[in-house]
């Protein structure tokens, strides 16, 4: 079902408006001053966070061992991380090049300069490895990027090994033409 408020003004159409959607109901109105109050209400969810997540987010870090996860949490993405560079180190064609992270959960890769890695991330793909290409993260997204970039966060580390196997191989397959 659909409202539709011809009443104008901010009282009661805000009201009525507020109890509509409160049960789910789409609304369609022009009346600028309820439009006001509902922007500055939309603004409010956008710009900070709930109450109630505040104080679940408040709860888990007094009540539980905050530090020790951060630390355990480091550790398993550290290990994960190096899992990741050491297959990079065995599988990949030395012609790759890749940063070591200091930190996060990505890996940034780069195919020879002059190289468009879109096709190759696109194989990947195809060959069941997902990776994002450099071109999602540059300002002219017409110009090719030799860049990609892979996450180790969520798969496991045989994943890592298997995924990293499969995009080395694809990099001997193009590379070693």
């Amino acid at each position: 079902d659909t409202v539709v408020e011809v009443m104008g003004g901010l009282h009661p159409a805000y009201e009525y408006v507020t109890a509509a959607m409160e049960r789910g109901k789409n609304v369609v109105t022009a009346n600028k001053a309820l439009i006001a109050r509902l922007v500055v209400a939309k603004q409010c969810t956008d710009v900070h966070s709930t109450t109630l997540f505040q104080e679940i987010c408040y709860r888990y870090m007094t009540e539980h061992d905050y530090a020790g996860h951060i630390a355990m949490v480091s550790r398993l993405y550290g290990e994960k991380c190096e899992c990741m560079l050491s297959n990079m180190e065995k599988y990949f064609h030395p012609s790759v090049r890749f940063n070591r992270p200091q930190g996060g959960l990505f890996v940034t890769t780069f195919l020879p300069e002059g190289m468009d890695a879109y096709p190759f991330v696109t194989e990947g793909i195809r060959r069941k490895v997902a990776c994002v290409p450099g071109v999602a993260f540059v300002m002219d997204p017409a110009r090719p990027s030799n860049a990609f970039r892979m996450n180790y966060s969520m798969p496991t580390m045989e994943q890592i090994e298997t995924g990293i196997r499969i995009l080395g191989q694809l990099t001997w397959e193009l590379l070693d033409k």
